[in-house]
């Protein structure tokens, strides 16, 4: 594990402070994905908020950190857990986070302490890539496109330019798996269609096969400064039971 669910951890308060704490963590998502996201797209993007939300716990909680040390943030990344959990994703997340100005402090504090960036930026090649991927959605509309391959398609499609969006919430690796999970099921769901509609999605199927090296880029980009949150000498040993 290293410092990254910390980060992305900051980056979803962030966004929840700016934006209205009375409308439920389900609202808020579909704010996020926009073009009036699928429910499997809502529910897809909260389990990875989660799972950041998990990691995060997991790092705080294994730290060198004296118990008052952790006490503040693990408060946070409860109230973030109830949050996106299935139970709480219909309440108004305001409920959860009473004082969110407070929370992007302690963990500001505790990037800061350690000498890690507080904030990742949004690579133009991911803004590319976007743009790209609204392109081909719009291209799936094709009626000559049979509407199972073109359900499956503009749902993943939808989910990946989401994560890709949010990059500072989630990483990399949510959109890699949303990737190959899109290519594996355009292509099960494009098997079984006629002769014409292959024709019709064979060059969307070129164009989208070309976006694996394009993450990979983005990835590399995204992690080059990536470091081990070990800075014991800074920090009282925070994660100094991680392998070097």
């Amino acid at each position: 594990m290293d410092s990254q669910s910390l980060t992305n951890v900051l980056a979803i308060l962030r966004l929840l402070g700016a934006g209205n704490n009375n409308i439920s963590t389900a609202d808020m998502v579909r704010q996020w994905a926009g073009n009036d996201p699928s429910e499997e797209a809502v529910l897809k993007v909260a389990s990875y908020v989660l799972e950041q939300v998990e990691m995060a716990r997991s790092v705080i909680e294994a730290s060198g950190l004296v118990a008052e040390a952790k006490t503040g943030v693990m408060e946070t990344l409860n109230q973030l857990r109830g949050a996106f959990s299935i139970v709480g994703i219909h309440t108004a997340f305001g409920s959860f986070m009473k004082n969110i100005p407070s929370s992007i402090s302690n963990l500001v504090i505790l990037l800061s302490a350690a000498g890690l960036p507080a904030s990742i930026s949004v690579p133009e090649e991911a803004s590319s890539l976007i743009a790209e991927i609204a392109d081909v959605m719009a291209l799936f509309d094709d009626p000559a496109i049979d509407p199972p391959v073109r359900d499956v398609a503009k749902r993943h499609l939808q989910i990946l330019s989401t994560l890709l969006q949010h990059i500072p919430i989630f990483g990399l690796e949510p959109a890699l798996t949303t990737y190959f999970e899109l290519m594996m099921k355009v292509r099960r769901a494009d098997t079984g269609s006629s002769d014409d509609a292959h024709k019709q999605t064979a060059g969307l199927w070129d164009r989208m096969k070309e976006w694996g090296g394009r993450i990979d880029t983005i990835d590399k980009i995204v992690n080059s400064g990536a470091r081990l949150l070990s800075h014991g000498d800074k920090i009282t040993g925070l994660l100094k039971y991680l392998p070097s």
